[in-house]
């Protein structure tokens, strides 16, 4: 019921790009979509792209915004709460049977688990949760989800400013390979960087 009434709400807000509120419902949609909310943001942000494809970008960053802000409460939650709240949290959003999973990855694979979560199935809370729990540096958190996220995003925006509808329809059909793409991009955008912490 819950996602139905939250998914009846992104359709009566697809025509809304243009109202003067638009950037704020953008941003609290984003902060909650990855906290409680069982729907992605994607719902709102694709029409809005198609709407203004110009304003791609600038969306783009709205909901990258909301994500990270969404991130260091989760984070917090998962760090100084998991027992209560961050378990209750899991139980909503019905992620409880991955969140173990996730934890064991990430302490294999560290950084990279965090962004590839993106563009996988597994829900984004957990690994906001996973990560506040297993006390993960804060600061590479943050750099994770800003890659993982905004690699979605911005690669939203680029599609739709660069084909519009067909380019997105050819992405949905071939989603293994956006994902692929989207994991290539995030690789060397972060080999760039630690090639520059090395070499600073």
């Amino acid at each position: 019921m819950a996602l139905s009434r939250v998914h009846a709400l992104f359709q009566r807000l697809q025509a809304a790009s243009q109202a003067r509120w638009a950037n704020a419902v953008l941003f609290l949609a984003a902060l909650c979509e990855i906290l409680i909310l069982p729907l992605p943001i994607d719902a709102l942000l694709v029409p809005w792209m198609l709407a203004n494809p110009r304003r791609g970008a600038w969306l783009a960053t709205i909901a990258l915004a909301g994500n990270l802000l969404a991130a260091l409460i989760g984070y917090g939650v998962g760090a100084l709460a998991m027992e209560s709240i961050g378990q209750s949290l899991l139980a909503w959003t019905g992620t409880l049977d991955h969140f173990e999973a996730f934890v064991a990855t990430m302490q294999a694979h560290g950084f990279w688990a965090i962004v590839m979560v993106a563009f996988t199935p597994v829900p984004f809370q957990v690994a906001l949760l996973g990560a506040g729990a297993a006390q993960y540096p804060l600061a590479l958190f943050l750099l994770a989800c800003a890659l993982g996220r905004g690699a979605r995003f911005y690669g939203l925006a680029l599609l739709v400013r660069v084909g519009g509808e067909p380019a997105l329809s050819v992405a949905r059909r071939h989603g293994r390979a956006a994902m692929g793409l989207g994991a290539l991009a995030c690789l060397v955008v972060g080999g760039v960087y630690l090639f520059g912490r090395v070499h600073s």
